[in-house]
């Protein structure tokens, strides 16, 4: 872009992943030899469009940040929650603490503190596993038919998946 010192820059793709992952900007002025408040200007308007979304900041077309304005939601549905258990409204206080529940997990997944990645457990080798593991053959020990077909099927499971 014409007259951005960052989109004139040698190191600008650099520069750009750094702003995506959330380096400071005093960081990265200092790294690159920037000013902050061009390294500011240049991840609002020029940033790729395939970087903003990692940014967490999404600019509405008047130019606030969308977890801005529902932080200022928030606080005011929160003030409705707050009025309606002052005044005993039961119904109100309890679409109200929903919608504050939505809010708090709406702005934890804009500023990334809320990790919805599917957790995996090996649970192959926990040490509980293991244990129980051994406590089936040792109880199997004498029925040796028994025991190789459990552990003929148990390593089937383990190593297809």
């Amino acid at each position: 872009m014409a007259g951005c010192t960052v989109c004139s820059h040698a190191d600008v793709d650099e520069i750009d992943a750094a702003l995506a992952a959330g380096t400071p900007m005093r960081e990265l002025a200092s790294r690159y030899g920037l000013g902050k408040d061009a390294l500011s200007r240049h991840g609002r308007s020029h940033l790729s469009g395939a970087l903003k979304p990692l940014t967490g900041e999404v600019v509405l077309s008047n130019g606030a940040l969308v977890k801005d304005r529902i932080e200022i939601l928030l606080a005011s549905v929160e003030g409705v929650l707050l009025g309606a258990l002052a005044d005993g409204k039961g119904t109100l206080s309890l679409s109200a603490a929903r919608e504050v529940r939505m809010g708090l997990e709406l702005l934890a997944k804009l500023r990334g503190e809320l990790d919805e990645r599917p957790q995996v457990v090996n649970i192959v080798a926990s040490q509980d596993w293991i244990q129980t593991r051994s406590a089936l053959f040792e109880a199997l020990a004498p029925f040796p038919d028994a025991r190789l077909a459990v552990a003929s099927r148990l390593l089937e499971r383990e190593t297809s998946g």
